[in-house]
């Protein structure tokens, strides 16, 4: 049996449609089983079991007769002390299950100190997993090509302007959520190979002023890049991320090739797939 924690986020929801479509019994994690998310999964075939990553005891029986586990732990924004916290207790409770793979969803650039919180949280969580010497692989997706989805991001594009918190001409690695799925599937059935494995996740390297021609491309239009002020980059979204924008502006190297042997989905697909703004 597969757990899926936090099946009704972006990533859950890939890893449990994957597998499902594999022919794998499923079992979710959700704190809300009558949540309209909830409730797509129970009628698309996913066992589901209330948890809450905030209470570790509600993780003993969503664990019984679990071989896997797959984790991307919500971001919380200002409060990285909580993620480390659902983390840390995530690992305790695989570790007691005795679990045979555990895939946790990281990010880019957690495998060092990097002085951001939202990345500092998920290097702590990897550090809890090595210290208990799970069997684990770890992903490190880029960011998600499914951000663009923001309805304020769909609303500026919609009047001609790609705003972006990044540089334009900053290359930037993206991947299709739905990707992230896919490797976690390949990960658990190559358990052989992936474990003691990190892999980084992008199927495509465009900078925002690339991925606006993109846009324009695909809805017949031009359309213009913009970057967001730092300064509102805080005022918008917070300190925490304005730190993470900066230190992807500044510091951030882009990451190697995946060798996960996968068919990514490169960004121009992505927009046809989901009719972007459209």
């Amino acid at each position: 049996m597969l757990l899926v924690v936090a099946a009704t986020g972006r990533q859950g929801n890939a890893v449990c449609t994957a597998a499902l479509a594999a022919g794998r019994p499923v079992r979710g994690l959700v704190r809300d089983p009558s949540s309209a998310a909830a409730r797509r999964l129970a009628q698309a075939g996913v066992e589901l079991v209330q948890g809450d990553l905030d209470d570790p005891a509600s993780l003993e029986p969503a664990l019984q007769d679990v071989r896997r586990v797959f984790a991307a732990l919500p971001m919380h924004p200002g409060r990285a002390a909580r993620e480390v916290a659902r983390g840390e207790a995530l690992a305790d409770a695989i570790a007691r299950a005795r679990v045979e793979h555990l895939v946790y969803s990281a990010a880019l650039w957690t495998d060092r100190p990097s002085g951001v919180p939202h990345l500092e949280s998920k290097l702590r969580v990897r550090s809890r997993i090595a210290a208990l010497g799970l069997p684990a692989t770890v992903l490190e997706p880029a960011g998600f090509m499914e951000n663009l989805l923001h309805p304020q991001t769909v609303a500026r594009v919609r009047k001609g302007t790609l705003v972006t918190p990044l540089p334009c001409d900053l290359p930037q690695a993206l991947v299709a959520v739905r990707d992230i799925g896919a490797a976690a599937l390949w990960c658990f059935d190559h358990a052989e190979v992936a474990i003691g494995r990190s892999y980084p996740l992008h199927g495509d390297t465009l900078a925002p002023r690339a991925q606006a021609a993109a846009i324009g491309e695909w809805l017949g239009r031009p359309m213009d890049c913009a970057r967001l002020h730092p300064l509102l980059v805080r005022l918008f979204l917070g300190r925490d991320l304005a730190r993470m924008f900066r230190f992807i502006a500044e510091r951030a190297p882009l990451p190697p090739a995946s060798d996960l042997p996968l068919p990514w989905t490169p960004f121009a697909s992505w927009l046809a797939g989901v009719a972007y703004a459209r």
